[in-house]
């Protein structure tokens, strides 16, 4: 049984795609930096958002692993049931 990639270093991951994001978020900014306005740059602009949070959250991580600290992800939500229609039923 061979032991995990990061069984030597557990932030060497994470600190691989730290380095990926922010080459990302350069080259987005560069692309941004060409366009005056409009739709495209919007859609930059959210992209640039999406990616720099991304950073934020693989940085705490990096942290965190190099602290000892656990990390430890919950995610909640709610289940959604879909309700049967009749096709002679309004949508209203």
């Amino acid at each position: 049984m061979t032991s995990p990639s990061w069984a030597a270093d557990p932030t060497s991951d994470l600190k691989r795609e730290y380095t990926q994001l922010e080459a990302a978020i350069a080259k987005a900014s560069a692309a941004q930096k060409n366009l005056d306005g409009g739709l495209l740059n919007s859609l930059i602009a959210a992209r640039l958002e999406v990616l720099q949070t991304n950073a934020a959250l693989v940085q705490q991580r990096i942290h965190a692993a190099e602290s000892g600290t656990k990390i430890t992800i919950t995610t909640s939500g709610i289940a959604h049931r879909l309700q049967k229609r009749s096709c002679r039923q309004p949508l209203s």
